[in-house]
């Protein structure tokens, strides 16, 4: 082995996530402001409601007044992709902007890098992971009020905190309000559902654009640093509300890695029945 190549083998080789981004990029897999943009003309160009539906959501923040509170820059940035950096029998794991290190000696190494197929969104005091390829948006213009959206074609998981408190059903209200009542309905006042260890509570809203429907399930999460909390799930769904397929991926993920806290760390279950 000459010198050089010798050298160059006992070298430290260092991967930045800066570096494996402009790969992802590249391949089309990180999100950013002209993916999103793209996203949101390829859905109006689609069926012409995708637009009109995030723009209703944003209304409902706007209409639902609440007192100012300081705001959070920090979470207002889409959650990193997270990578497996591989080279030979080595393995390290990277999220971007991060650094690793790989100590040893290396002869032609087989280098390899794995993209998670998820994000992970840790804000607010909720914590759960969603397809890395959902656009991601934060909205904090209204005083008082966070709200943020996760976006893929058929599936929109919205994520709503305020100092005002907010009920399911009065989001639901709003909702309606701006779409119009001969299009919308609330078809389920007292809905439940269980995701993984969490069972929460709320209502179901559906709406009819011709040949499209759209339901809104709607939660109520625990009080978290005296923030009224909402979760909500915006699915395009088929004949009979049957859920879209992206929707029955997502929620796979969604349920077994959603982590919710609240004032006094107990459990969802243990915080509604005492509410109840």
């Amino acid at each position: 082995m000459s010198r050089s190549r010798s050298a160059a083998a006992n070298q430290r080789i260092k991967l930045t996530g800066a570096a494996i981004l402009v790969f992802a990029r590249h391949e089309g897999l990180a999100g950013g402001p002209g993916s999103l943009y793209l996203s949101l003309l390829l859905e109006l160009a689609r069926m012409n409601i995708s637009l009109i539906t995030t723009l209703i959501l944003l209304a409902c923040v706007s209409q639902i007044k609440s007192s100012a509170v300081a705001g959070d820059d920090g979470d207002q940035k889409e959650p990193p992709l997270q990578f497996t950096v591989c080279i030979g029998e080595k393995k390290i794991r990277l999220a971007e902007g991060e650094s690793g290190e790989f100590l040893g000696t290396f002869v032609n190494p087989k280098v390899s890098i794995e993209i998670d197929p998820n994000r992970t969104f840790p804000y607010e005091g909720i914590r759960f992971e969603y397809p890395r390829t959902f656009n991601f948006e934060a909205q904090s213009q209204e005083p008082g009020v966070k709200f943020w959206t996760l976006a893929g074609n058929d599936l929109k998981i919205f994520y709503r905190t305020s100092v005002e408190e907010v009920t399911p059903l009065k989001f639901a209200e709003s909702l309606i309000f701006n779409v119009g009542r001969s299009k919308a309905e609330i078809i389920d006042q007292n809905a439940t559902a269980t995701f993984g260890k969490n069972k929460l509570a709320g209502v179901v809203v559906r709406l009819s654009f011709g040949p499209r429907t759209i339901l809104y399930r709607i939660y109520s999460l625990p009080k978290l640093n005296n923030r009224s909390r909402i979760l909500g799930l915006q699915d395009s769904v088929g004949a009979n509300d049957i859920p879209s397929s992206e929707y029955d991926v997502a929620m796979k993920v969604f349920s077994r890695s959603l982590i919710i806290e609240s004032n006094d760390n107990r459990t969802v279950n243990e915080t509604q029945k005492k509410d109840k």
